[in-house]
């Protein structure tokens, strides 16, 4: 007998030894993660009960991690391991019915989420409808939810979450504020006497020490924008522009009045050179008819014999000069720049007479 029992007192302790170490780590596992769920660190709750599992699988370590997933916010999912959990145990059971039934109507609640922006008086818009203005504390089921906070000025922030657990119940947004900037030119020398409307602000623009018809960039919020200058004796001028975010847009104020357009001086050059030619034509041709009117006949330095026969060139001279006269005042119009009023530089150089048998030719020159 003390043999066999010497031989049982070898032979049990073994796998028991086995068991144990496996179960005392477990249990230290398992005793980690309860003040892991104590302390919210709901993840590392879930990764040692898992540890405590594979080395000691007991169904009172799936009821600690449904209780992990439960605090984390994942209900369902909490739900699904409970309704797996086989066991003998009615102490377990009465756990796991316990359980399931506070989930259950847990995830029939609506929770109170609190929303807060660093800057008051966001609008909040929680699944596309509009729902308060921070801070504000609003009533939500559990699941995934859709929030869009925006202000005007401020860039619009866009997240989803999944209301559940504690560490979704609040919701800590920054807004960042958004600008653009706007520079305004004008045509003219400076902005000295010029006045601003831009959008329902009015101001007199400065420029700047180096350009006087250029302002310093302004900040303004990005959009369009509407923009009216003002000087008085010159046309306003009326317009838009877009001012994009993080950007700066140059806007010229077109005041400077538009420049006549010149009328071409060469019709001038070509009708004031052809009335002088007539004038000086017509004038030879009378010269030439007085000079040889009562003579019969002529002999020219070839010894030609020329009969001065009369057809009235004197009236056709007069008529020459009298057409000549009026395309040269013609020529006057092509000469005053509508613009300044200022005639033109026009210098007379001289006029050329060249006689032939039956006539006259001529030509005038003129400088400008």
């Amino acid at each position: 007998m003390r043999y066999i029992a010497i031989v049982a007192g070898l032979l049990l302790p073994v796998p028991m030894l086995a068991q144990t170490k496996a179960e005392i780590e477990a249990h230290r596992l398992y005793k980690e993660a309860q003040k892991a769920i104590d302390e919210q660190r709901f993840d590392d709750a879930i990764r040692m009960l898992d540890e405590a599992y594979a080395k000691f699988p007991k169904e009172h370590i799936l009821v600690r991690k449904a209780q992990a997933l439960r605090g984390k916010g994942e209900l369902l999912m909490a739900l699904e391991l409970l309704r797996k959990i086989k066991t003998e145990d009615p102490k377990v059971q009465e756990k796991v019915s316990s359980l399931i039934s506070d989930i259950a109507k847990e995830l029939n609640e609506p929770v109170d989420v609190e929303i807060l922006t660093n800057i008051a008086g966001a609008e909040v818009i929680i699944d596309q409808i509009e729902k308060c203005s921070t801070p504000c504390v609003v009533k939500l089921t559990r699941g995934i939810h859709h929030f869009e906070i925006r202000k005007e000025g401020y860039a619009p922030v866009l997240i989803e979450r999944n209301i559940g657990g504690p560490e979704t119940r609040a919701i800590k947004v920054e807004l960042r504020k958004v600008s653009a900037k706007v520079l305004l030119v004008t045509d003219l020398d400076s902005f000295d006497g010029v006045i601003v409307r831009l959008d329902n602000q009015e101001f007199t623009p400065k420029g700047s020490r180096t350009a006087p018809n250029r302002t310093e960039p302004m900040e303004i919020e990005p959009g369009i924008h509407k923009v009216l200058c003002v000087k008085q004796g010159v046309p306003s001028f009326i317009g838009e522009f877009m001012a994009f975010e993080d950007s700066t847009v140059e806007v010229l104020c077109k005041l400077r009045p538009p420049e006549k357009k010149k009328k071409p001086r060469i019709w001038g050059i070509v009708l004031a050179s052809t009335g002088g030619a007539m004038v000086a034509g017509g004038g030879a041709l009378v010269g030439w008819y007085y000079h040889y009117k009562g003579s019969k006949k002529t002999i020219d330095e070839a010894g030609n014999v020329y009969r001065f026969v009369d057809k009235h060139e004197n009236w056709i001279g007069f008529g020459i000069m009298g057409a000549g006269v009026a395309v040269g005042a013609l020529s006057l119009l092509f000469f005053f720049d509508s613009a300044t009023e200022e005639k033109a530089s026009i210098r007379f150089n001289g006029v050329a007479i060249s006689p032939f048998k039956g006539g006259v030719g001529t030509s005038a020159l003129f400088e400008f």
